[in-house]
């Protein structure tokens, strides 16, 4: 009698551990992943009021009125801004080609001793592909670009092999042959090198002006407002 019991109570274990085994899923941490809610959040509807009287509507009358004011004594100021800005480019590269040497910054002085501070450099222009990268190190040699590489999971991938992913075995046989070159994909950007301007002229040659390298990388300029000598101050207080 033991041994039937102790027959049928075995029976009974390896069942169970089957219905364990059958019912058991692996564990897919791409299905059991916490969702992050994405977008915008709603706007809540606003309130109108009517704020009665022409005060208030005089007020915005008025304001709207300095507004146009302002954006067209902007627009006045950019416009020369940028002749200030062309102005101190000639200067500047003229400065690089006689002296052989990038000045960190050039002050503008006008006949009259007023002064303005003219930044050269700081940003480039945007390296778009690597093709672009590619022409100007051809050219300028590899030092005048720098380079980040950024690796991704190929999202594709991801969905068809999501379980395979979540366990993390190295060389599965679950994943085809054909996909596992395409599972990671490299992202690579490329910048002007941060030091460029410095080294403007060694960069220059009998083949390259200096022209052709501010065309090629296009640095950003900046000004600083003018500083106005205290002669001047005083001969405008006369009159």
């Amino acid at each position: 009698m033991a041994n039937t019991k102790d027959k049928t109570e075995a029976q009974e274990l390896r069942t169970k551990r089957k219905i364990v085994i059958k019912t058991d899923t692996p564990l897919n941490l791409f299905a059991s992943a916490v969702v992050v809610p994405t977008g915008k959040a709603k706007k809540k509807e606003q309130e109108t009021t009517r704020i009665k009287g022409p005060e208030f509507s005089k007020l915005l009358k008025s304001r709207s009125k300095e507004n146009a004011k302002l954006k067209a004594s902007t627009e006045t100021k950019e416009g020369y801004d940028k002749e200030i800005k062309n102005l101190g480019l000639t200067e500047f590269k003229t400065l690089i080609t006689e002296n052989d040497e990038t000045p960190k910054n050039l002050i503008l002085e006008a006949d009259n001793g007023m002064k303005m501070t003219y930044y050269p450099g700081g940003n480039f222009r945007k390296i778009e592909t690597e093709e672009e990268a590619k022409e100007l190190m051809d050219k300028y040699g590899d030092s005048v670009i720098e380079s980040k590489e950024m690796y991704v999971v190929n999202p594709t991938m991801v969905d068809l092999y999501s379980s395979a992913i979540s366990r993390a075995i190295a060389g599965s046989s679950e994943i085809a042959e054909e996909h596992k070159k395409s599972l990671i994909q490299k992202i690579e950007t490329f910048s002007v090198a941060k030091d460029l301007m410095t080294r403007i002229p060694d960069l220059i040659t009998k083949d390259i002006t200096i022209e052709q390298i501010m065309s090629d990388f296009k640095p950003s300029m900046s000004i600083k407002e003018p500083t106005v000598p205290k002669s001047a101050v005083e001969r405008v207080k006369t009159k």
